[in-house]
C-alpha cells in the first residue's frame, strides 16, 4: 500500500500518525478498532523507514506501508500490530474481503487525510 504526498506541504515523520481503522462493514463499533502503525512498517523504495532514516514525506514522495515480511501489503501488518484478540477485524481474513477500511494520516493529533480503502482478494 502507497502513501503519497500530493500537497505543497512537507510533513515531519515525528509528529504524523499513520492509523488504519476497520469501517462499519466489520460490523457494529468496528471503527473502535483503530491501530496505529509503526513506523518502522513505513519505508521508501530502497527499504529506509520512518524509524530509521526517512525524517519526512516531502511533497512528490511514494512510501509504502509494509509488514513484517517486508511486503508492501496489509495482509499480515494488523497481526505485526494487533493481538489475535482482534483477528475478527484484521483486512485478512477471508470473510473481510469486500470490507472497506480507513487509512488515516494525522498531524499534531489533527486528521489531515482520510481515504477509504477496499479490501480485495
Amino acid at each position: 500500500m502507497e502513501i503519497r504526498n500530493v500537497s505543497g506541504d512537507q510533513l515531519p515523520n515525528s509528529i504524523v500518525k499513520v492509523m488504519v481503522r476497520p469501517s462499519e462493514t466489520f460490523g457494529r463499533n468496528a471503527s473502535q478498532y483503530s491501530s496505529q502503525v509503526e513506523k518502522q512498517f513505513i519505508t521508501d523504495v530502497n527499504g529506509s523507514s520512518w524509524a530509521t532514516g526517512i525524517t519526512s514525506l516531502k511533497p512528490g514522495d511514494v512510501n509504502y506501508i509494509t509488514n513484517k515480511s517486508g511486503e508492501h501489503n496489509l495482509s499480515s501488518l494488523q497481526s505485526d500490530i494487533l493481538d489475535s484478540r482482534y483477528s475478527p477485524y484484521w483486512f485478512n481474513q477471508t470473510k473481510n474481503l469486500g470490507n472497506t477500511f480507513f487509512l488515516e494520516m494525522y498531524y499534531k493529533n489533527t486528521m489531515i487525510s482520510r481515504s477509504e480503502v477496499l479490501i480485495e482478494g
